[in-house]
């Protein structure tokens, strides 16, 4: 799936799913809030939950440009990701959108191999992922991640299924 117009707009954190809801029926444009699954330990159990990516924001595509003067009347957005030049992503940005976009909004598990001080991902969304892994910590099967839009950066927790790297003969 490729949208030639990609956009990011900001809303109150929590509202995401209701003004992308809004946004989906006012433009007709495909609207994303990206999500993240993460192992969680709850009562000695593993269980994977779904959260939001970038609280707070939601990204649009669309086959034609969106006339933003239609958003008006929606309460809860709060902003849209702008150039000096326009509202359309370009660069790393329309890059982490096309990622997510990929992935249809949710950014599942990957897998990943520790190899020395190294975390090397071999398989799943993070793979293909340009950013950066900031932290390591295998107990809780996790690594912090570095996500960007804009000028707006993020630290966020993400779960890998760790397998131990093959032996180097």
């Amino acid at each position: 799936m490729k949208f030639p117009y990609c956009y990011c707009v900001s809303c109150y954190s929590g509202e995401e799913e209701k003004v992308a809801d809004k946004i989906r029926r006012i433009c007709g444009c495909y609207s994303l809030v990206p999500r993240y699954e993460r192992e969680e330990k709850k009562k000695g159990t593993w269980e994977k939950r779904r959260h939001v990516l970038l609280p707070g924001y939601i990204f649009l595509y669309s086959e034609t440009p969106l006339n933003f003067g239609l958003f008006y009347g929606i309460s809860q957005l709060t902003g849209c990701l702008k150039y000096d030049d326009g509202f359309e992503l370009r660069g790393d940005d329309l890059k982490f959108a096309e990622w997510v976009l990929r992935y249809h909004g949710v950014i599942r598990l990957s897998q990943a191999v520790m190899e020395g001080d190294h975390i090397k991902i071999i398989d799943g969304p993070l793979a293909d992922y340009e950013g950066m892994i900031k932290k390591v910590n295998k107990h809780r099967r996790s690594a912090m991640v570095e996500i960007k839009v804009g000028s707006h950066v993020k630290d966020v927790w993400m779960s890998f299924q760790w397998f131990d790297a093959p032996e180097q003969i």
